[in-house]
């Protein structure tokens, strides 16, 4: 196919282009740290309807910052340009290039996606140096890494949570790490147990305190669970640190997730590649008949 079977295009195309991944791969890094807008809108969404869908919100921002641009693109082309020809075949040309221009738009907004939550994922993997001992009491910052924590863990405020994806199911209980019995503060780590009866990785001593270890993931906690306590009455804070066993069961949902993103790109990328034959077939058919003609 050569270059004259493509559709060419325009430099304002391309900037959008790179708009549109600019806008994706921000609110993707908003999403996942839970920060700017998808934080002020998850918020609104926690207290109207007690939950937040965070994949459905970063997809309408991303519309409600490229719709405008699009109209303001379609406005400029029908106004410095002669009124669209009305023969069919013409016609079926541009509309298949406008379909390209679609399918690489998402396709290349998906795979931005994609990249951005694997990357931060896979900073789980980075050397964090030697393993760090927190207090709950303490006033440490919280940061992600391995560490060693010592409290009261308070199994009678665990939380399930669930991680569903295509790639893969997992299902983890938490409970509260208070600095002692009968803490009323606010809860800013989380711990994993196996079940409802069994601790995972946690040693219980004569006093009522724990000392675990795993990896800590800053901001791990997820606000829908964090929301959940929240309407028990237990005040848990705003991006609370959750514990895993190992920097891999900190990436799993993340990876997973960008592999599906991933997957996703990847058929719209199939999809401008079929339509951008459509297209050469179309200007094919073109040609042909202006030599008949």
């Amino acid at each position: 196919m050569n270059k004259r079977s493509r559709p060419a295009p325009s430099s304002r195309s391309r900037i959008f282009l790179l708009y549109a991944m600019l806008v994706t791969g921000v609110l993707t890094w908003q999403g996942i740290h839970y920060t700017g807008l998808l934080q002020i809108l998850g918020e609104w969404q926690f207290s109207k309807i007690g939950t937040f869908f965070p994949v459905a919100t970063q997809f309408v921002l991303v519309l409600a910052a490229t719709l405008p641009v699009i109209a303001w693109l379609r406005f400029r082309d029908r106004r410095n340009h002669s009124p669209e020809p009305t023969d069919g075949l013409t016609r079926a040309r541009a509309r298949s290039a406008r379909l390209v221009l679609l399918y690489t738009v998402v396709a290349s907004c998906l795979a931005m996606a994609a990249l951005v939550t694997m990357a931060i994922a896979l900073t789980a993997f980075l050397p964090h140096g030697p393993s760090k001992a927190l207090s709950v009491e303490g006033t440490a910052p919280i940061a992600s890494g391995p560490v060693r924590l010592r409290g009261y863990a308070d199994k009678s405020r665990m939380i399930e949570i669930k991680s569903n994806v295509i790639a893969g199911r997992r299902t983890i209980f938490v409970v509260p790490l208070l600095a002692y019995p009968g803490d009323r503060r606010e809860i800013g780590y989380f711990v994993p147990v196996v079940s409802s009866k069994d601790a995972l990785n946690v040693r219980t001593d004569p006093a009522p305190t724990v000392v675990t270890q795993g990896f800590l993931a800053q901001h791990g906690m997820p606000e829908e669970a964090a929301s959940l306590l929240r309407a028990r009455g237990y005040p848990v804070r705003h991006r609370a640190a959750l514990l895993y066993r190992s920097p891999a069961d900190a990436a799993w949902s993340g990876l997973t997730s960008g592999i599906l993103i991933g997957l996703l790109a990847m058929l719209f990328a199939i999809g401008a590649m079929i339509e951008t034959r459509r297209y050469g077939r179309l200007v094919g058919s073109a040609n042909a008949t202006t030599t008949v003609v």
